[in-house]
């Protein structure tokens, strides 16, 4: 069973970037209670590569606005991304 944790960056309801952030690999039969859902060390490095990402998208896009290249409405509304939605299934 694999698990794919996806970043998608969005101004104005669209999609303007879209990243795989972790692949996470899980035995299809669980055979005890520390192969379910993620260790502590999954969950940092899942956290630290999603921060890494979503730098990285909000600097391209603020960089694209400054230098007028302007496909979004503005540089300010790109900051803060806000409504973080996290949890289990």
């Amino acid at each position: 069973m694999e698990f794919i944790v996806r970043v998608e960056a969005r101004l104005a309801g669209r999609v303007v970037k879209s990243c795989d952030v972790a692949t996470i690999a899980r035995p299809g039969v669980v055979i005890g209670g520390e192969e379910l859902g993620l260790s502590l060390e999954d969950g940092k490095e899942i956290v630290r590569e999603l921060q890494s990402r979503m730098i990285a998208v909000q600097v391209e896009m603020i960089g694209r606005s400054a230098s007028g290249n302007r496909p979004y409405p503005r540089a300010e509304s790109l900051l803060p991304l806000t409504g973080h939605t996290f949890g289990r299934a």
